[in-house]
């Protein structure tokens, strides 16, 4: 890994992350947040998904992926999935301060009335997702609470409590279900069960595991919170960008007319003081430049994205998935 994102890796999952995921993780815990969910070949998926998390651990954390299937259709809506593998990975390194191995492990099982592995689950096959850590484990009096939303026992500010619970909720949307095996001093074991479909899925609905990296390009980031900052930072030198940071509208103004950088596009967050993003589109549009803009917000208005349709190229939601923030950014360099 490049010197200069050793920093920035360290700090993804512990800061940038919780933060960037908040205001997701409060609408998928309220009912807000309603996700298609679709028939796929979880698979391939399930294998970029964990390359990308690799990258973002920690240094001291060793993560292996054993994976003991070759394909399996399941119904799922695949940004919530990465979500719930994320959140397992944010706590399973929280659980390994001075480093340890994390492991994800993913097979299929047959459960039957005999051998259920957790009360409630309906006998069939089920694929598993089984996220290992060799942590300090869980206590007995914490375990009966670590799905309870904003039960958290990191301290004030560290913690928001919504990340197991959120989890726990996503997976009951897909009829699944999450069982727990943990011992204080031995580390953790989350188990996530998902309904395996017999139905066989088109290459078409086959998630393309072939994420575009960028030919270092310069983009000029603009976001006021620092957490958020930082993990769109990461994930922009992962794509193999050059980043510029800008903490408002009218700091970003000003690097713009300085003209000491060779700024390609512009991604822009919505709400910010001194000058918020749709304020900076305007601005960069009367200025007769042909940026790209790309717009990014935690929510989006019932009315939608209208306002900002005419100024801006593309629009993101939060927390910004890489397949998603790669594609949008591939497609806009490539026709400027």
């Amino acid at each position: 890994v490049d010197e200069s994102l050793k920093e920035d890796l360290n700090v993804i999952f512990e800061q940038g992350q919780r933060a960037a995921q908040m205001v997701r993780q409060v609408l998928d815990f309220s009912r807000e947040s309603k996700a298609e969910r679709i028939l796929t070949d979880i698979i391939p998926f399930l294998k970029e998904a964990t390359k990308l998390l690799s990258r973002a651990l920690l240094e001291n954390i060793e993560i292996q992926v054993p994976i003991h299937v070759a394909s399996c259709t399941v119904e799922a809506n695949l940004t919530q999935i990465q979500q719930v593998i994320n959140n397992m990975a944010i706590n399973a390194q929280h659980a390994m301060p001075n480093g340890g191995q994390l492991t994800i492990d993913v097979a299929t099982t047959h459960i039957t009335p005999q051998n259920l592995p957790i009360p409630d689950i309906s006998p069939g096959e089920w694929l598993t997702i089984a996220i290992s850590d060799t942590g300090h484990g869980i206590p007995p009096h914490v375990l009966t609470r670590i799905f309870e939303p904003f039960f958290t026992t990191k301290p004030a500010g560290e913690g928001t409590g919504l990340g197991l619970a959120q989890s726990f909720g996503i997976v009951k949307e897909h009829g699944g279900h999450i069982g727990v095996e943990t011992e204080v001093d031995q580390g953790t074991t989350f188990t996530i069960y998902l309904p395996v479909h017999k139905q066989t899925v088109s290459d078409e609905h086959t998630p393309n595991s072939d994420i575009p990296m960028g030919h270092a390009e310069t983009i000029l980031l603009v976001e006021d919170e620092e957490a958020v900052l930082r993990t769109v930072t990461v994930m922009l030198k992962s794509l193999n960008y050059q980043v510029i940071p800008a903490r408002d509208g009218q700091a970003a103004l000003e690097i713009l007319e300085s003209g000491l950088h060779p700024i390609k596009l512009i991604l822009t967050d919505v709400n910010m003081p001194k000058m918020n993003g749709l304020e900076l589109a305007k601005q960069v549009q009367s200025l007769s430049s042909d940026l790209p803009i790309i717009v990014m917000s935690g929510y989006i208005p019932k009315d939608g994205w209208g306002p900002f349709m005419s100024v801006t190229d593309a629009q993101l939601a939060k927390p910004i998935q890489i397949p998603d923030l790669a594609n949008t950014l591939a497609k806009l360099l490539q026709n400027s």
